[in-house]
């Protein structure tokens, strides 16, 4: 039995020229039905063998798969429409040469599917990367809002450490300036003076490290309260007037 397959040079020279073309195909997607099945009728043409089935079938159909996963979803009935123009185009051919059968007819028929199933991968891909970008947005947007919080912390640690050295020193002063009036005279009492600086001291360095602590951890230790509240005005008004100031409040 002979068989008569074309020159082989041709035939190779051809097969290579689709699969060329095919690595072009996420460049010039819309292009592969049509540039696919013009190499293979043009192949036949010029006398090489470009009809075996299982070739045709398999580089027809990874151009049509390539016109739907690559093409923008903007052109995709461009797609389909090339589509349709090749499947066309080898019914014609088929018929012209008298070759036409139910066979042909039937995976000519199908051609879309691929189509479709690139269609399919694509969205499916492009719902995969929306997700991907938006967990990263909200991921960035919660470090970003993690940050604000710790500055914001920060900012009110310091304000407090204001308020600590403040009044401590205030009263430190106050003390000093009393027990320097009456050392002289009254040594008990400036002693008394004496003993309400160190305390206030040893109060704002207490107050203070438990601040800097706060800084350092970011405020994951208890203390996150401001340094003095409403309920602390006699508290307070008591500490002034052992630094020896008149106070004078009413509730």
């Amino acid at each position: 039995v002979a068989y008569d397959h074309g020159p082989l040079g041709s035939s190779l020279a051809a097969y290579w020229l689709v699969v060329l073309l095919l690595c072009a195909r996420r460049a010039a997607p819309l292009a592969m039905p049509l540039g696919v099945t013009g190499i293979l009728l043009g192949g036949r043409l010029l006398g090489a063998d470009t009809d075996e089935p299982n070739a045709v079938v398999v580089v027809t159909a990874l151009a049509f798969f390539s016109a739907g996963r690559h093409a923008p979803r903007s052109r995709a009935f461009l797609g389909l429409a090339s589509i349709l123009a090749a499947t066309a185009t080898l019914l014609l051919e088929a018929t012209v040469r008298g070759e036409l059968s139910g066979d042909v007819v039937l995976v000519l028929a199908l051609a879309v599917a691929p189509w479709a199933v690139g269609i399919a991968l694509r969205e499916t891909l492009a719902r995969t990367h929306a997700l991907a970008a938006a967990a990263e947005r909200a991921r960035l947007e919660q470090e970003l809002a993690g940050e604000r919080a710790a500055a914001a912390e920060r900012k009110r640690i310091a304000r407090e450490l204001h308020d600590v050295l403040a009044n401590s020193l205030s009263v430190m002063t106050v003390q000093a300036s009393v027990a320097a009036d009456l050392v002289l005279e009254h040594p008990d009492q400036a002693e008394g003076a004496v003993a309400e600086v160190e305390r206030s001291g040893r109060a704002a360095l207490g107050e203070t490290g438990r601040l800097l602590r706060l800084i350092g951890d970011r405020g994951k230790d208890g203390g996150t309260q401001p340094q003095h509240r409403l309920a602390d005005v006699q508290a307070l008004a008591a500490e002034y007037a052992r630094a020896g100031l008149t106070i004078d409040l009413e509730l």
